[in-house]
């Protein structure tokens, strides 16, 4: 499965305009897009949270902790 460029929704809306509004559920976090897979993770925590046709799945049971939290 090909990684898009520049992540964005189904809708093409670009995902950092979504993670805006948005927080990590664990820590209430600023999101960022990870350049390096389709995911998208908290600046604070680490934890990362999959993306699923463009769309992010914020359900701290899916996310990946990349860090010690």
């Amino acid at each position: 499965m090909a990684i898009p460029a520049e992540p964005s929704t189904r809708s093409g809306i670009p995902i950092e305009r979504i993670l805006e509004q948005l927080a990590c559920p664990v820590c209430f976090g600023p999101l960022q897009p990870d350049a390096t897979s389709a995911q998208i993770q908290c600046a604070d925590c680490s934890r990362s949270y999959p993306l699923i046709n463009g769309i992010p799945v914020l359900i701290a049971e899916r996310a990946t902790a990349t860090k010690d939290s």
